[in-house]
């Protein structure tokens, strides 16, 4: 995957609104402690949950977001639509 797909940085509340389209859900009682957690499917439709901390819930990290995307097995067209 190219790696411009990712950006560096990105909002967390349009991120959270478009995975949200995907079915994946945020749920900041989830998580422990500082972190809340995106709970949905993957690509075989496994239940997957990725945690991520509260320093991240303005801003989140090319870090977080490349996670996001393996953890969720997401494809270019659908980082496309996540980014752009």
């Amino acid at each position: 995957m190219p790696p411009s797909l990712i950006p560096k940085k990105f909002s967390f509340n349009t991120l959270k609104s478009r995975l949200k389209d995907l079915d994946i859900q945020w749920q900041k009682s989830r998580g422990s402690g500082s972190h809340g957690c995106f709970v949905g499917p993957d690509s075989s439709g496994k239940r997957q949950v990725y945690a991520i901390p509260k320093s991240q819930q303005r801003e989140v990290r090319k870090p977080y977001l490349s996670g996001l995307q393996r953890r969720f097995s997401l494809t270019p067209s659908q980082l496309r639509s996540l980014f752009e």
